[in-house]
């Protein structure tokens, strides 16, 4: 790429990825009370015009089209082509900034993380992971919120996890996982900071987060933090310290049935990530009947697929001797039937 189009160092977007109601929008809003940082909604379009493998696709056919396309007789990559098109995006972001730093926090982002980082060479991208027990319960509430908050006589559109408490176990792991994926393979670029430890020592991660996008502590994003609750499944936006630093306990209100579901589609991701252990989410489960897997089982057997081959051979031959203990037979017995679907709680 020529050394014209390229952005000036540190200059580039900041982008907060990661599930849904795990606090993208508080963090978002808490950045840009930084004098060098802005930000505004959630964009969402970006997704709509170049992720699930779009504009990615669309540049190839363009450039196989016929023997002498234009693509192919200027030598134009894939990275020059995204680069340009990141060009023009910013362009129109800066225009409404104020010459600050361009901070989004659409979630959706998570799933073309890696189309982001080819559009924008500058950009850092700041995964917010959260406990994926709170996540699970704020999006099966989100709805209510939507309902009231929607003008009348009209229909909100709801999005599918927040109807469906399956549906919101599985969303979760998937931007989780995609996003622990995307930072671990570019930790130059990318890094998670969880949202208890926000939460818990908001200081302290803020003067590292400061340090990762390389702009000076400032006292006020701390405040912004520490006092504003906003885009809350259960309350209003609200200012009360005592909403804000409050931490839900879902997993004490759920029945035997969602734990269960929550441990087979979250559970080893859970454990994998250090927010919770395996025993946190086996303990109130029904004692496991006569052949089936019992669901400390069932955590363990999801990690064998992220393994590497040596693992999985160590966690392979620790599962056989379990159930050989339980009496549940070898890792090809079927499992018992699961429900897919399931009324929120």
């Amino acid at each position: 790429m020529d050394k014209e189009l390229a952005p000036a160092a540190d200059a580039g977007p900041i982008f907060i990825i990661g599930s849904p109601r795990s606090g993208t929008s508080i963090l978002a809003r808490s950045l840009a009370a930084h004098s060098q940082l802005w930000t505004s909604g959630e964009s969402y379009i970006l997704f709509d015009l170049y992720g699930a493998g779009r504009v990615e696709a669309a540049f190839e056919r363009a450039r196989v089209l016929s023997r002498g396309s234009w693509f192919d007789d200027q030598k134009v990559t894939k990275s020059e082509f995204l680069r340009c098109l990141g060009l023009g995006v910013q362009a129109l972001f800066d225009s409404r900034t104020g010459g600050r730093r361009w901070v989004d926090h659409t979630p959706h982002y998570v799933l073309m993380a890696d189309t982001l980082a080819e559009m924008f060479p500058a950009a850092r991208f700041v995964h917010i992971l959260r406990d994926g027990r709170r996540v699970v319960h704020s999006m099966v509430h989100f709805g209510a919120r939507l309902q009231r908050e929607a003008p009348s006589g009209t229909e909100p559109f709801v999005p599918p996890w927040a109807k469906d408490f399956t549906v919101a176990c599985g969303t979760w792991t998937t931007y989780v996982e995609a996003a622990m994926d995307f930072c671990k393979r570019n930790p130059e670029r990318a890094i998670t900071v969880v949202n208890e430890e926000l939460v818990a020592d908001t200081e302290e991660s803020f003067r590292a987060l400061f340090r990762f996008i390389k702009v000076p502590f400032e006292k006020g994003t701390v405040s912004c933090f520490r006092t504003h609750r906003i885009n809350s499944s259960f309350q209003v936006d609200s200012g009360d310290l005592k909403l804000v630093r409050a931490l839900s306990s879902p997993w004490l209100e759920w029945s035997d049935e969602h734990k269960q579901i929550f441990a087979r589609a979250a559970g080893s991701c859970m454990v994998e990530h250090g927010l919770a252990r395996e025993e946190d989410l086996v303990t109130a489960m029904p004692a496991a009947a006569a052949g089936e897997v019992p669901a400390r089982l069932v955590v363990e057997e999801k990690r064998l697929a992220d393994d590497t081959p040596g693992d999985q051979a160590e966690v392979r031959q620790s599962l056989e001797s379990d159930r050989q203990e339980n009496g549940t037979g070898s890792l090809e017995a079927p499992e018992g039937p699961l429900p897919t679907t399931i009324t929120a709680p």
